[in-house]
């Protein structure tokens, strides 16, 4: 029986351990056609697809506001759609504007009632200051100690 040098034994165990590697590899793949197939109903047998993960940004955008607040009753188009000029986006639910009159017009009501208590409240003291009935030195206020 002949003696194997080492130059062999290192040569024949590499080798084994690249053949286990490459099984090793081979036996962990799954065949992905297939998944997709699962997941996408729709798809042909032998349509190649490719499921990735990443951000998409539009070459053109704008940014939109009203002139009035509200809720949106109508929303006609949806995210990365075409739309041109004097397109009608959305549709503001206009319910609640008179509400929001009644109230802005129940403040100013309210403030005018205060300013007409503030003249009447100001023409009495200057009437009171002109006939001298109106006290000149301020009122001392007395504080429990």
């Amino acid at each position: 029986m002949k003696i194997v040098n080492k130059k062999t034994l290192i040569i024949i165990f590499s080798f084994i351990i690249i053949i286990l590697i490459f099984i090793g590899v081979n036996a962990g793949k799954t065949n992905s056609s297939l998944n997709n197939q699962e997941v996408y109903a729709n798809q042909k047998p032998d349509e190649l697809s490719f499921i990735m993960a990443g951000k998409v940004d539009a070459i053109e955008s704008a940014d939109i506001s009203s002139k009035t607040s509200g809720k949106i009753a109508e929303l006609n188009v949806d995210v990365g759609s075409v739309v041109r000029k004097g397109d009608v986006l959305a549709r503001i639910d206009m319910k609640e504007v008179p509400a929001q009159v009644n109230q802005a017009q129940s403040t100013i009501d309210i403030a005018n009632v205060n300013l007409n208590n503030a003249q009447n409240s100001y023409n009495r003291a200057l009437e009171l200051y002109q006939a001298g009935q109106w006290q000149k030195k301020p009122w001392k206020v007395q504080r429990n100690s």
